[in-house]
Parts: C-alpha cells; structure tokens; sequence
C-alpha cells in the first residue's frame, strides 16, 4: 500500500508564543524546507466543527448461512439466520463564518469522503476515523482511495429507532452534525472559536519529533476520540399565506415541521372526501331539477 503525501511532519519546539503553546506541527517538503502559508505552525484544534448531512440511508439486511459438515464435507440441512441493521450517510463541511477546507496533514488537496455511520448499541459512543489517500493492488488492478474521514456513532434503541422513524415519514428537512474537541484536528492558534483550515492527523502519519519536546507519557493527538457530538434535526413546512391577517403579525412564521406520511395522508383523504361531498350534492341538485321539469313538461301536455 503506497501513502500519497506530498510533505513530510515535524514537530518542533515554540520559542515565539511559549506562553500559548509549547509546540507545533509544520509541514516541510523533501528538501527540508517549511512549508509556509495559514497552516505554517499547527496545534490541537478544541472548538467546534460542523457538518451537514447530504444525503441518509436506512439500511438492513439479512442473511442464510447453511453450515457445511465437518465430516462429509456437505451442506447441512438447517439455516443460521442473521439481521442487521444501521443508519450511514455523507456529509459536508457547514462552518459560518468560513468555508473552512478540512484536509490530511502532509497534503494540500480538500477531503471530500466524509461519512458517517450510525448503529443500535448498549452503550453510546462516538469516535472518527481516518486515511490519508493509498493506491493499491486489488485483483492485478491499481486502485486509489482518495482522503476519507468517517464517523462512527452509537446509540441506544430509542434514539436510534427515532431517526430510523423519521426517515421512513421523509420528515426530515435537514439535519447537521457538531464535534467538538477531536482528537487529531488540528490548526493554528487563533483568538477565534472558527478557522479557514483543519489539518488531520491520522495513525497512518510519521512525525519527526525533536527530542525533549513532549512528556515521556504524553500521547500525541491522533484521530479517534471526540470530545462532544451533537445531532440537529431540523424539520420545516410552509403555512398558508393570509394577507388580512399581517397586520396582527409582529414577525411572519417562515417554517416549521413537515407533516409526516400519515397526516398527509389524512389531510388527502379529507381534501377527496370534501370533492365527493360537493359532486353528490351538486347531482342531488340536478335531479331535484329535473324531476321539476318533468312534472311541468307532463302537466303541459294535459293541458
């Protein structure tokens, strides 16, 4: 498996704003020469990150395994059966007030496979993993896996099956992702709780560390562990516009919450049962009239 970096890492010690940091990250090209620019200097990154969700999946599956036996090396006559089931989807960055490139350490290209997966647990858990882009050698074939981060949540059965449900009613209009505190972020120092760029340092990455740098014990920040997750969910319809009622309308209401498959269903089933009503009364009307005529038409020809 071939790494595609274009510069190597070097940990180094600050001797500028030792009062803020102690040390930093910088990329350096195979002459040994820094490579300058926003991400000159990196350190750990503790603010938070957003994302949007693009796109959601439920998916399950199940599976017939028929065990062979041992002895007459033979398929049995009975079926082991498995279920499974999650949650997967892809995301993107959604900062404010920057549109902040999210990329590997040691490269300048923007990480584009951003990915998220969700599974019914015991216990919850969130944790992000990563890979810088290798090529690879699959069935004689060159095969290249471009720069990825995915991240992998746990919830408990209740919270799980409502996001299921609400994918099943389409009563989502949009929902966005937080992380806070991840490990292996990384950025320069700024008085800003936002940032342009993101460098991600992953298992994958050799630093050259300059001795007496870091502790014995310290623990360079890799991706793996995140400090805080947060799910929104956002949900919006459009109310009836009615303009005799602005007035009384200090702030017009924009969105809310779509209904859900059931209620539009109701809501149809009424809007059809309402045009039935009308034409029965309307072909009640036409037969009240035309026995009226009828009878004048029979009384004129006795006359």
């Amino acid at each position: 498996m071939e790494t595609k970096l274009d510069y190597k890492l070097d940990l180094k010690k600050e001797d500028e704003l030792k009062t803020l940091y102690s040390w930093f990250i910088s990329e350096v090209d195979q002459e040994g020469n820094v490579i300058g620019g926003f991400t000159e200097k990196c350190i750990p990154y503790p603010w938070t990150v957003n994302f949007q969700i693009k796109n959601i999946y439920y998916q399950t599956d199940i599976e017939l395994e028929n065990e062979i036996d041992n002895k007459s090396s033979k398929l049995g006559e009975s079926y082991k059966i498995h279920r499974g089931e999650r949650i997967f989807g892809n995301l993107k960055i959604d900062e404010h007030y920057y549109d902040t490139k999210l990329s590997m350490f040691g490269t300048n290209r923007r990480i584009e496979d951003i990915s998220l997966n969700i599974n019914k647990v015991e216990e919850e858990f969130c944790h992000i993993w990563g890979c810088p882009s290798y090529s690879t050698e699959v069935n004689f074939r060159n095969d290249t896996v471009s720069d990825c981060i995915e991240i992998s949540v746990g919830l408990k059965e209740n919270d799980y099956q409502d996001i299921v449900e609400r994918i099943k009613d389409k009563s989502i209009n949009s929902y966005f992702i937080s992380l806070k505190n991840v490990n292996g972020f990384y950025s320069p120092w700024s008085p800003e709780v936002s940032t342009p760029e993101i460098k991600v340092l992953t298992e994958e990455h050799e630093i050259n560390i300059h001795e007496d740098i870091l502790p014995d014990d310290y623990e360079l920040p890799r991706l793996g562990s995140v400090g805080n997750f947060i799910m929104l969910s956002r949900f919006a319809y459009e109310l009836m516009n009615d303009e005799r009622l602005d007035d009384d309308i200090d702030e017009p209401v924009n969105s809310i919450v779509p209904l859900s498959t059931g209620e539009r269903l109701q809501e149809e089933t009424k809007q059809e049962l309402s045009k039935l009503i009308s034409l029965i009364e309307k072909q009640q009307k036409y037969v009240y009239w035309g026995f009226l005529i009828l009878i004048f038409i029979i009384i004129g020809s006795t006359w």
